[in-house]
């Protein structure tokens, strides 16, 4: 799976010319530095993951704090036990010259409290059907909406407000597959099964 970088800030330099050169390429230079990664952390230990590179003369350009941060997961709502100051740690990190990235999935679990929002309003991909995922079960949001779109990311924009530079985008993408599937599954697996098989069938054919 595919895990997708979004930087959110910084400056861009052009688009990429078609022969090479030694232009800037369109990305910040603290992307090529130094990442630093956290599971299941909370406020304190993030920081202090931090803080124990810098002490040893390990520079740090940006810090991923991966799930679980929110409240649910990808509700986008910072965990009051784990995270109960995300806005302080954020500026914290930011004084230090580090960048901050979170965890992020375009899906929505059916147990969270925005789940009947979003699907009343019919913000999720076909209907607000249900996929298993390796962090629950849920519903995609859906790009195509315009007016889902315009919720979700208002949602993001409540982070960004607190100063996060940019998502860590992790491995949801393939489900889309599952949620526009029309037939019964149990998982992506027999999903992605499927389109090998369709596509090992239309290759015989050629």
């Amino acid at each position: 799976f595919w895990i997708g970088m979004i930087f959110t800030q910084g400056s861009l330099a052009q688009p990429f010319e078609k022969s090479p050169s030694l232009a800037p390429p369109p990305w910040p230079a603290w992307a090529h530095e130094h990442w630093v990664w956290e599971n299941e952390g909370t406020e304190i230990s993030a920081e202090a993951l931090v803080v124990d590179y810098l002490k040893h003369d390990i520079p740090v350009s940006a810090l991923i704090i991966d799930r679980p941060w929110d409240t649910f997961p990808s509700n986008l709502v910072p965990d009051p036990q784990r995270y109960p100051h995300l806005g302080s740690l954020i500026q914290r990190l930011h004084d230090r010259n580090v960048k901050v990235m979170m965890w992020a999935v375009s899906l929505i679990n059916e147990n969270a409290p925005e789940f009947s929002e979003a699907k009343e309003k019919g913000f999720f991909v076909n209907g607000g059907k249900i996929v298993r995922w390796w962090a629950g079960k849920g519903a995609l949001i859906d790009y195509e909406n315009p007016d889902a779109l315009r919720w979700w990311h208002s949602r993001m924009n409540s982070l960004l407000d607190l100063g996060v530079d940019g998502w860590k985008l992790d491995a949801i993408d393939p489900y889309i597959m599952l949620a526009k599937s029309r037939n019964p599954v149990e998982g992506i697996g027999q999903v992605l099964m499927g389109a090998m098989n369709r596509s090992e069938e239309h290759t015989s054919e050629l």
